[in-house]
C-alpha cells in the first residue's frame, strides 16, 4: 500500500483500485480545508477544530468573519452562511431564492413558483396562526384555533359542500347580505335559481303579525219559511248578521298578516 492517509493534501485515492480517483485529505487535527485568496494566506481563522471535514470559502473582504462552511455528520449535510445574511441560490447567474434567518423567499418578487402543474408538493404544513398573505395584504387567510378568517376582497367558490350538522354563523353587528343586486339568482331545495320575485300590490297596507283566533260561529240552519233572508226566525237572522260581521274582521286579520308577510319578505329581498 503506497502513501498514508495521514499525508494531507491532493491525493491519488488508492481504496478501489479498480477505479481510481483523486481527493484532498484534511488534517487530522482540524479537518479544515480553506479556500481563500492568496493574500489572506496568513490569516488566523480563529475557528475550533472540526469533527468532520469541513470546507470553508472566505470572502475577500474580511475572510476571517465571513464565509461558508459546508460538512456533514453522517446524518445531516450542513450549508452555514457565516457573518453573512442571506444564502441565495442563483440559476445561470440569475438569483432566484432567498434563504434568511427569517424567511425564504424568491430573489424577485413574482419571479419563482411553488412547484410546477407537473411537479408538485404533497402537502403544506403550517403552524397555528399562520397567515397566507396575498399582495402585501389585499387578501389574507389567517388561522387561529379551529378557525379560518379570511379578510379583504371577495372569495369566489366553483362550489361548497357543507358537513352534516354543519352551521353557518354570521355577524351581529353590520349583518350578512346573500347576493347584492336583484338580478342575480338564487334557489332552495335543488329548485332552479331565479332572480327576485315581482313586487306584490299592496293596495291594502296595514300589517299586523297577530293572527287572531276566529271569531265566527257556525251559521244556522236554513229555514223553509217566508221570513226575509231564507231564515225562519228572527234569531237566526241575527245570529247570521252577527257571523259575517265577525267573518270580516277575521279576513281583515288574515289580510294583515299576509302583509306582514310581504313586508317580512321584502326586507329580507326575498320579494320586491
Amino acid at each position: 500500500m503506497a502513501g498514508s492517509t495521514k499525508h494531507k493534501g491532493f491525493k491519488n485515492l488508492y481504496g478501489d483500485e479498480s477505479n481510481p480517483t483523486f481527493g484532498i485529505a484534511v488534517g487530522e487535527t482540524s479537518r479544515a480545508l480553506h479556500i481563500l485568496t492568496a493574500d489572506d494566506y496568513g490569516t488566523d481563522w480563529n475557528v475550533a477544530a472540526d469533527t468532520h471535514p469541513t470546507v470553508y470559502i472566505h470572502s475577500a473582504t474580511t475572510p476571517a468573519t465571513d464565509y461558508v462552511k459546508i460538512y456533514h455528520d453522517a446524518t445531516i449535510a450542513y450549508l452555514d452562511v457565516v457573518g453573512g445574511t442571506t444564502l441565495q441560490l442563483l440559476i445561470a447567474g440569475t438569483a432566484e431564492i432567498d434563504l434568511t434567518a427569517s424567511a425564504l423567499s424568491p430573489a424577485v418578487t413574482d419571479s419563482n413558483a411553488l412547484g410546477t402543474t407537473a411537479l408538485m408538493w404533497s402537502d403544506l404544513f403550517l403552524a397555528s396562526g399562520a397567515v397566507v398573505n396575498f399582495n402585501n395584504g389585499d387578501v389574507t387567510i389567517t388561522h387561529s384555533l379551529n378557525n379560518i378568517a379570511v379578510a379583504g376582497g371577495t372569495t369566489t367558490l366553483a362550489g361548497l359542500v357543507m358537513t352534516d350538522a354543519t352551521n353557518i354563523v354570521l355577524n351581529a353587528t353590520t349583518g350578512t347580505k346573500i347576493g347584492t343586486a336583484i338580478t342575480e339568482k338564487l334557489g332552495f331545495y335543488n329548485a332552479t335559481p331565479i332572480v327576485q320575485p315581482s313586487a306584490y300590490t299592496q293596495t291594502y297596507a296595514t300589517a299586523d303579525k297577530t293572527h287572531a283566533a276566529m271569531t265566527s260561529s257556525d251559521m244556522p240552519a236554513g229555514g223553509t219559511g217566508a221570513a226575509a233572508g231564507g231564515w225562519d226566525t228572527a234569531a237566526n237572522r241575527d245570529i247570521a248578521i252577527a257571523d259575517f260581521a265577525e267573518l270580516r274582521v277575521d279576513v281583515i286579520d288574515l289580510k294583515q298578516l299576509v302583509n306582514s308577510v310581504i313586508d317580512d319578505l321584502q326586507a329580507l329581498g326575498l320579494a320586491a
